[in-house]
């Protein structure tokens, strides 16, 4: 390896190749051409028994592709991995300068074809770079959740972050999940309680949301709001 160059979230384009041969016969290839189709994707190679489908894009729709392919059972399957080009005019070379000069301390770095500026407090810069405030637990107040039976409604990406957080913190945490749910499994591998919506909520009459309240004048914001109708979110 020669170099390394970071690309911050959002300043750089990104993209990723996959080979995916899947099994396809009778009517199951008819349904694999109409999901090639919908992803856009394109078919290489058809055998009797297979497809060989060529998927580029990010790797979120990647993986939605995948997902779908998995029920007619996947034969192989090759992935580059991601590779980015940072938005803007400017190329790798002048990104490489830059980021020595902001490593040397003459300024600070502003993203990708941005200008430098030094209006941030020293305080939040590593090597020049302005960084987001990291918050650790002692600088929480458990007060307001101590004691507290807490209701996270679903359990996927961020249900899923919300309650194992909790749990790990000591408290009192269970999931609700509509009864069938896929999730429900999930909830209880992962060592959390899952019960029905309605029976992990606080009382009969209320619901947890975990959208964040609006910031008023005076007001501070909150996490966790209670509301006394099901929750949309």
């Amino acid at each position: 390896m020669l170099k390394i160059l970071e690309h911050e979230p959002g300043e750089a384009v990104e993209r990723e190749l996959m080979l995916v041969k899947v099994r396809g016969e009778g009517e199951a290839r008819a349904r694999v051409l109409e999901i090639c189709d919908v992803f856009r994707v394109r078919v290489l190679d058809v055998t009797h028994n297979t497809l060989t489908i060529e998927a580029t894009g990010v790797p979120e729709k990647l993986e939605a592709l995948l997902a779908l392919l998995k029920d007619f059972g996947i034969v192989e399957l090759s992935r580059t991995g991601r590779i980015a080009l940072a938005r803007g005019d400017a190329g790798i070379k002048e990104r490489g300068r830059r980021m020595k000069a902001v490593a040397a301390g003459s300024e600070e770095w502003a993203g990708a074809g941005s200008s430098a500026r030094t209006s941030e407090p020293a305080a939040r810069r590593v090597k020049g770079r302005t960084m987001a405030k990291i918050y650790h637990e002692q600088d929480a107040d458990r007060s307001a959740l101590e004691g507290q039976r807490i209701a996270v409604l679903g359990f996927g990406s961020q249900g899923h972050a919300h309650a194992q957080n909790l749990k790990d913190s000591g408290f009192d945490v269970r999931v609700g999940l509509r009864e069938g749910s896929t999730s429900w499994a999930k909830a209880e591998e992962a060592g959390l309680l899952a019960l029905p919506t309605a029976q992990a909520s606080p009382s009969p009459m209320s619901r947890w949301c975990s959208c964040p309240t609006p910031r008023t004048r005076g007001s501070t914001p909150r996490t966790w709001r209670r509301t006394s109708r099901p929750a949309t979110c």
